[in-house]
């Protein structure tokens, strides 16, 4: 469900306040920013790929009928624009490092040596993402990093609940070879 502050900025866009469009943006560009990263590879390419999908979001805003239902929608609309994006330049996704990313579930303090542990394994893990096919990596970015529900991530990816399941699960099991591979 959508805040009801997310619920009176759409009543206002489609009453024709397009400056309303903007606190929408403000509150959802960290999370699009970082699913549209993560599906990429790729922070440059992000931001003009996370620029397209506002656009394409407020000139479909007025077809919006659930207010509740705008985080996923929008980042449907993201993940389709970085799928779209990918389809049109595959030879640039060989990709060195993936961007690093914060971890908001990683706890502060500890030792210098448990941070360092913690950084390279985050590290890793981005690195192996990167390397899965964007469906999967899709849906595993969409569940851990967007924290989103399997309901919401079908929603967002325009599949069905039982396909998200699949995704997340072979997904992770593709991760954790990929893992295992680089940790030999």
């Amino acid at each position: 469900m959508a805040p009801p502050a997310d619920a009176l900025l759409i009543s206002r866009v489609k009453a024709g306040d397009t400056t309303a469009f903007e606190g929408l943006v403000t509150r959802y560009k960290g999370l699009v920013f970082s699913a549209v990263t993560r599906i990429l590879a790729d922070k440059d390419a992000a931001g003009d790929v996370m620029q397209e999908a506002f656009i394409k979001a407020y000139s479909a805003l007025g077809k919006l009928e659930d207010a509740g239902a705008f985080k996923p929608w929008l980042l449907r609309i993201a993940a389709n624009e970085a799928f779209r994006y990918l389809k049109e330049r595959r030879p640039e996704l060989l990709v060195e490092e993936p961007p690093a990313a914060q971890q908001p579930w990683a706890p502060p303090g500890g030792s210098p040596d448990e941070a360092l542990r913690r950084k390279l394994t985050v590290q890793n893990v981005e690195r192996a993402i990167a390397k899965l096919p964007p469906t999967y990596r899709a849906a595993l970015i969409l569940r851990f990093y967007g924290h989103l529900a399997y309901k919401e991530i079908a929603d967002s990816l325009g599949i069905t609940l039982a396909n998200v399941k699949f995704r997340i699960h072979h997904g992770g099991r593709m991760l954790r070879a990929v893992l295992v591979r680089e940790d030999a």
